[in-house]
């Protein structure tokens, strides 16, 4: 599964970047402070129950118009005071592909009835700011502890404590507004925020009983047939290294 997701965001990414350029219109001041190729490390990963290791890559085209890819493998680690019963033994990915657009120096960001209400002023020359749509796909992977009460029988049951894996599957769709800071040389800072939804599916190995009398421990999420709507927040913070001018 995890070849066939890299796979699908190498074709679109080649796919998207093709019709991206296309369709933009020439705007250079933007692309005077912006490089041209960024590989970036978000830091950001290393807050949150399912932290990770997670690298990205950028291309900006001179219209002011960009294309991100990023991939992330998940760190084992617990977080929570629960984690080592509930969320132990992480493992699998994160990935996400953006479409941006920088703003310039004076471009309006926001209008109303034709006039400009929010731009970039010269002032802020060196921090360029942009808005984007970011699609994703992670799929996280953890094991669960928890003792069932088991019927052997009539009038005869039994404990047992089971060791389980779960595999959560989260697809989405989030709006991106952030802003790309010079630093010194070739680092540059980059932070964000994103709002979106997305459909997330968790589903149990076979170790986990099918047919019990009771479930002990806390209560979570244990899967189900089908997949569940829910927000999806991001807010993240990049160091970010300038590959090509």
């Amino acid at each position: 599964m995890s070849r066939f997701v890299f796979f699908y965001y190498i074709v679109l990414f080649c796919c998207g970047s093709k019709a991206f350029a296309q369709r933009s219109q020439p705007d250079g001041s933007a692309y005077e402070v912006l490089p041209r190729l960024m590989l970036k490390y978000y830091g950001s990963q290393y807050i949150g129950q399912f932290t990770s290791h997670m690298l990205a890559g950028e291309y900006v085209w001179p219209t002011g118009k960009g294309i991100e890819l990023r991939l992330g493998g998940l760190i084992d680690r617990n977080v929570l005071n629960y984690d080592e019963l509930y969320f132990s033994n992480k493992s699998g990915f994160k990935s996400s592909l953006i479409f941006k657009q920088y703003i310039s120096h004076g471009q309006p960001i926001l209008q109303i009835a034709g006039r400009p209400v929010l731009g970039v002023s010269q002032a802020s020359k060196g921090v360029i700011p942009y808005y984007g749509l970011e699609l994703f796909y992670n799929e996280l992977g953890f094991d669960r502890t928890r003792t069932y009460k088991l019927s052997c029988g009539q009038d005869c049951d039994y404990f047992e404590r089971v060791n389980y894996g779960m595999v959560d599957k989260r697809v989405g769709v989030r709006i991106q507004l952030g802003f790309v800071a010079e630093i010194a040389g070739p680092f540059y800072f980059e932070s964000s925020i994103a709002l979106g939804a997305m459909s997330s599916q968790l589903k149990a190995d076979d170790r986990k009983p099918i047919e019990y009398e009771k479930e002990y421990g806390l209560k979570f999420r244990e899967g189900s047939s089908s997949a569940r709507l829910q927000w999806a927040v991001d807010v993240s913070f990049k160091v970010v290294i300038r590959l090509l001018k």
